[in-house]
This record gives structure tokens, C-alpha cells and sequence, in this order.
């Protein structure tokens, strides 16, 4: 289990480097779906999943406090991937949308 753990983190601190040089080299303006929507957001479900499982850990009154933001940042996720999803092609998106 420790292994997997360990893939994981790597995995993400890896993402998160290649999507910082990308956007420092001037590449964060949305026209790439690869780092702009898949990596972004996949960070997004990796940052999820570790505030989660920090919050499934601790014990007492900071269980509570985890798990509050891993559902607000779930909430987050979904509306950041629908967007890239559903309405990042639209011209003309609706407002306020879903």
C-alpha cells in the first residue's frame, strides 16, 4: 500500500512541475486541452483524493475540518471538469451555468 502511496504523490508533484513550466513559458492561456483541462484537472482530482484521505486519518475535531474541504474542493472539481467538458467549446456559455 505504501508503494501506491508513494506513486502517488510522485505522480502528482510530477504534474504539478511539468504544469508550472508549462504555464511560466507562457503556455497557461487555455489553448492546450492537454495541460489546460486533462492535467489541470487531474491535479485537481489528486489534490481532492489527498485532502480526503488526510481527513480519514485524523482524528477529534480535525476530521471534521478535512473533510470539509475535500467536499468543497470535490465540488470544485466537478464544476472545473464540466466546464472543460461541456462548455469549454461554446462561444457563447450560459450564465450562470450548472
Amino acid at each position: 500500500m505504501q508503494r501506491l502511496v508513494n506513486a502517488f504523490r510522485l505522480l502528482s508533484a510530477a504534474g504539478l512541475a511539468i504544469l508550472a513550466v508549462h504555464a511560466l513559458r507562457g503556455g497557461a492561456d487555455g489553448a492546450d486541452p492537454l495541460f489546460d483541462s486533462w492535467l489541470y484537472n487531474g491535479l485537481l482530482i489528486a489534490a481532492t483524493i489527498t485532502c480526503a484521505a488526510g481527513g480519514l486519518r485524523a482524528r477529534g475535531s480535525e476530521r471534521l475540518g478535512w473533510l470539509a474541504i475535500a467536499g468543497s474542493m470535490a465540488v470544485w472539481t466537478a464544476a472545473d471538469a464540466y466546464w472543460a467538458v461541456v462548455l469549454s467549446g461554446d462561444p457563447d456559455p450560459p450564465y450562470p451555468s450548472p
